[in-house]
C-alpha cells in the first residue's frame, strides 16, 4: 500500500515536471518580440514587423496582445480588441493566414499560416484596431517559430 502511495506521487511530480518541460521548449525555441503600434480609423491593416523570419518548424505564430487602448487623453479605455494578419514579406499582396480578433490580457494566441504558403521563410505583420470609429494604440508580443 505504502509502495503504491509512493510510486502515484512520483508519477504526479514526473508528469508535472515534463509538462512544465514542455511549455518551456515552445517558449525557448525563439525569443518574444514586443512592440507598439498606432492603428487608424476605419479598421485599416497597418503594418507593425516587417521581414520576421521563421524557422518552418511550426505551422503557426505565436502573438499576445498586452494592452489596447484609445490615443486621446480624454477617452475612456473600453478597447479590449485588436486584429491582427500576416502578410508573405516577398510578396506584400500576398495574405497568408486569416484575420484574427484578438483580447488583451488573454495570453499567446496560434496565428496560423495557411496551407500552401508553409514554406515562407519570412513575413509581414499588420494590425488594426477592432472598431471603425477609433485610432488604437496596441501594445504586443509575437514569437515567429
Amino acid at each position: 500500500m505504502k509502495k503504491k502511495l509512493v510510486n502515484t506521487i512520483a508519477a504526479i511530480i514526473l508528469t508535472a515536471l515534463v509538462c512544465i518541460q514542455a511549455k518551456d521548449v515552445i517558449f525557448a525555441s525563439s525569443s518574444a518580440v514586443k512592440g507598439q503600434i498606432i492603428v487608424p480609423k476605419g479598421c485599416i491593416m497597418r503594418l507593425a514587423e516587417s521581414n520576421v523570419s521563421r524557422t518552418l518548424d511550426y505551422s503557426y505564430v505565436y502573438v499576445k496582445i498586452d494592452a489596447v487602448y484609445p490615443t486621446g487623453t480624454y477617452t475612456e479605455d473600453t478597447y479590449k480588441k485588436c486584429r491582427v494578419k500576416l502578410h508573405n514579406s516577398n510578396n506584400l499582396s500576398q495574405r497568408i493566414s486569416d484575420v484574427y480578433t484578438l483580447i488583451e490580457g488573454t495570453g499567446y494566441h496560434k496565428v496560423y499560416i495557411n496551407q500552401g504558403y508553409l514554406s515562407i521563410t519570412s513575413f509581414n505583420m499588420y494590425f488594426s484596431g477592432n472598431n471603425e470609429n477609433y485610432t488604437a494604440v496596441v501594445d504586443y508580443h509575437y514569437i515567429a517559430n
